[in-house]
């Protein structure tokens, strides 16, 4: 499931680039030098060590760390600041997503070759999952030429996709070939595909969704697709003629039509469409219908939703848009997390395609299931929130059970903002006239559920986490007909006066939702140094040391996903020689069985 997160970015009067998100810093750049970032991610896990020259360019060695750990991922700059030489880069979706706040999927992808003056030539490839694999040639001028293997740009061990063909003088020929496989151990399949003439779409074509995908989750052994194709017909670049949408909810299922609508010569989608939910998948099967009119919608539009294949589309939102493609008059409209079993909806008024007026939040966790309402607030006449609201966490497996209530002035929360945990006060805090969180603060945590109440306390300034931060959790038992609440301190530490961590800390795992995983060692301006351990609850089972870098060296032993760990060694913060994987049987088995290796012989 995927829904929009959003974050500000903003110049400090120190010239910094602070990126913000629900208030606080989330990272802090120099303004000069910094391209905004756009995957969050990257934004909270991404750092840049290396030198610069007197003019502030780049020059000699620069690498980069993901999560304090090293990737091997940099090389070397000139004195004009240019790239030069052997580089391993990380792909523009690089990362480790986080699905339904309990799995995560490897979208680590990296290109290695070479540049000459700032420019890409001879032989480039992609290194995934430890191997090498696709890529091609660049030319003395940097343009890509012959046979070329591309990844997708959502690339990811659910979702690997690739485009197989040729370049000539870096324009796309020939037959293109669009490759699927769900995991590592498949065969690619052709899925998709259609020619090129002088870079530019001719002909037949089939399209894969951006969400195009397969996931598999351990913990409850279930399958979850998200696969649809769009098949039609190019003419000289641009989509024309009837386009069909089609889907498949079962690996052993054909293809069928389920969507689509007509393009005219100029590429405009005209007359009536099926339009289908971007993350369209077995538990979110979300249709639009209604009318373009040169690529504007126009008139009224219906959302549709069915909660299994076997079942009719019922109609459970939708509205109306005026001549120039605005919103008008009163509207449904689903959350972006809404699915079969927390189908939350927002119900209120737009004028010139703004939200106006009183807007409540309504959920129901099934469909024969009575609305009921669970949030809302006002909007001004300029679309801006105001006054007091009642706000739905944007975590999807908490379903509707925390929700966040205070004042909005200008759009900007002010004031003291309360978190709500099925209609109990459980934390909170006061954010400035600037939306920025100040003073005493009490959060909880990502995982925060009905079953585990853990929660982080400590001070604000300026949006920076200051001074000393505790993690706490809430017990709460039952004995003798007399409930119980017993409150313990489980971790924590400092924060320097720039929001840096210092000193010796105890850390949650963010992705063990089912068991606590903790971290212990000890940080130096924001980097981890020296032995970190890691341990369950009065079980030690891994950890290893970090250099003064900040960077893994020596033996290790790791947590992997679902159940499994790898044992094995580090050199200057990279994987080397012959790691482990070992698996137990379950979550408080302490016996571990070998269940393969991977070798980290090759220098990538």
């Amino acid at each position: 499931m995927l829904t929009q997160i959003k974050f500000q970015v903003k110049k400090s009067i120190n010239n910094e680039m602070l990126y913000m998100m629900g208030g606080k810093i989330i990272r802090i750049d120099q303004q000069e030098t910094s391209q905004i970032m756009t995957n969050l991610e990257q934004i909270e896990h991404l750092t840049w060590q290396g030198e610069r020259s007197h003019s502030f360019q780049k020059i000699g060695r620069w690498t980069a760390d993901w999560n304090w750990n090293y990737e091997g991922v940099g090389g070397y700059y000139s004195e004009n600041g240019q790239k030069q030489g052997q580089w391993k880069e990380m792909a523009q979706n690089f990362g480790e997503y986080l699905l339904l706040e309990k799995y995560k999927r490897n979208a680590k992808v990296y290109e290695v070759g070479e540049y000459e003056n700032g420019v890409r030539i001879g032989t480039w490839n992609y290194v995934f999952e430890n191997k090498r694999f696709g890529g091609g040639v660049y030319k003395e001028n940097g343009v890509k030429n012959s046979k070329w293997i591309e990844l997708s740009d959502n690339f990811s061990s659910q979702s690997q996709i690739t485009y197989n063909g040729e370049y000539q003088d870096g324009k796309k020929f020939g037959v293109w070939t669009t490759m699927y496989r769900g995991h590592g151990y498949d065969e690619f399949i052709q899925i998709g595909g259609g020619q090129f003439d002088e870079n530019q779409k001719n002909g037949e074509w089939i399209e894969l969704s951006n969400f195009f995908s397969k996931y598999y989750f351990e913990f409850n052994n279930i399958y979850s697709l998200s696969q649809v194709i769009y098949q039609g017909h190019y003419l000289h670049g641009k989509k024309s003629g009837q386009w069909d949408t089609m889907a498949r909810l079962s690996d052993g299922l054909k293809f069928a039509q389920i969507g689509g609508g007509f393009y005219d010569k100029n590429g405009k989608k005209q007359g009536k469409w099926v339009d289908l939910c971007n993350y369209f998948q077995s538990y979110v099967q979300i249709l639009y219908n209604g009318q373009y009119q040169d690529d504007l919608k126009i008139g009224k539009w219906d959302t549709i939703f069915r909660e299994y294949s076997s079942d009719k589309y019922c109609e459970i939102g939708g509205g109306s848009f005026d001549e120039k493609g605005m919103k008008i008059g009163n509207w449904i409209e689903l959350s972006d997390g809404f699915y079969r079993e927390c189908q939350i909806i927002y119900q209120g008024e737009y004028q010139n395609g703004l939200k106006v007026g009183r807007w409540e939040i309504m959920y129901r966790k099934k469909t024969n299931d009575d609305y009921q309402k669970i949030g809302g607030g006002l909007y001004d006449p300029c679309g801006l929130k105001d006054g007091i609201w009642m706000e739905l966490e944007n975590s999807l497996s908490r379903k509707t059970q925390v929700s966040h209530v205070g004042q909005y002035k200008n759009d900007k929360k002010y004031g003291l903002w309360e978190i709500m945990f099925i209609g109990e006060k459980m934390g909170g805090g006061i954010f400035d006239e600037n939306g920025i969180k100040d003073g005493q603060w009490r959060e909880i945590s990502d995982n925060f559920s009905r079953d585990q109440h853990i929660f982080y306390q400590g001070e604000y300034q300026k949006g920076r986490r200051i001074g000393r931060w505790d993690i706490e959790e809430i017990v709460e038992t039952s004995y003798d007909h007399e409930d119980f609440t017993f409150k313990y301190t489980i971790g924590g530490g400092l924060y320097d006066d720039t929001g840096l961590k210092e000193g010796i800390w105890l850390e949650l795992s963010p992705f063990q939702y089912w068991c606590q995983i903790l971290f212990t060692g000890e940080y130096k301006k924001g980097k981890k140094i020296g032995i970190w351990n890691t341990s369950k609850p009065n079980e030690l089972i891994f950890g290893g040391l970090f250099d003064e870098t900040g960077r893994k060296d020596g033996k290790w032993i790791e947590l992997n996903d679902g159940f499994c760990i790898q044992k094995g060694e580090y050199q200057n913060g990279q994987k080397k020689g012959i790691w482990d994987i070992l698996k137990s049987r379950g979550l408080w088995d302490k016996e571990y069985e070998k269940i393969s290796e991977t070798s980290y012989m090759d220098k990538i």
